[in-house]
């Protein structure tokens, strides 16, 4: 085999690992994002108060519960609402109600107003750790399950 066969061969191979490998990700289940094991309603860093967990959202909803300080940055973290397809139907900020430049639990509350789809639907809220250096190592999230309503229309 001369080198030009024999790096079209390990190119080939390469891209088609990596293809692979990226659909590996982009199709992974919804719910492989960090939902607990016991009941979803809380991990080592956050603890979810409301909503319940897997109960039916609206909006606007709000949020509370208690999350590490190390989830805070300057008193606040985003929270997501996502349908389980991963598409982000609203955002919202978690603020802290107490001093959160520590390593213990913080009290939070937020409101997250969403858009509601036309018929009820599986869903995430996402609790995401504040993460101003962007770097990967720092980034975490908790994913908590949900039933999203249907956007109600009083217009009728």
């Amino acid at each position: 085999m001369d080198m030009t066969n024999r790096n079209l061969a390990i190119f080939f191979v390469v891209f088609v690992a990596a293809i692979f490998g990226l659909g590996a990700l982009l199709l992974r289940a919804p719910d492989d994002r960090g939902v607990s094991d016991r009941d979803g309603a809380e991990t080592a860093d956050v603890k979810v108060t409301n909503p319940q967990i897997n109960s039916t959202i609206i909006s606007p909803l709000l949020v509370s519960g208690e999350a590490r300080g190390t989830w805070f940055f300057e008193a606040s973290f985003p929270v997501r609402v996502e349908d389980a397809n991963g598409d982000q139907l609203g955002i919202g900020i978690a603020e802290a109600l107490s001093n959160w430049m520590t390593t213990s639990t913080v009290p939070f509350r937020g409101v997250i107003s969403f858009t509601s789809p036309p018929t009820t639907t599986a869903g995430f809220l996402i609790f995401e750790k504040d993460n101003p250096s962007g770097l990967p190592e720092n980034a975490d999230e908790f994913a908590a399950p949900v039933t999203i309503a249907p956007a109600v229309d009083n217009f009728n």
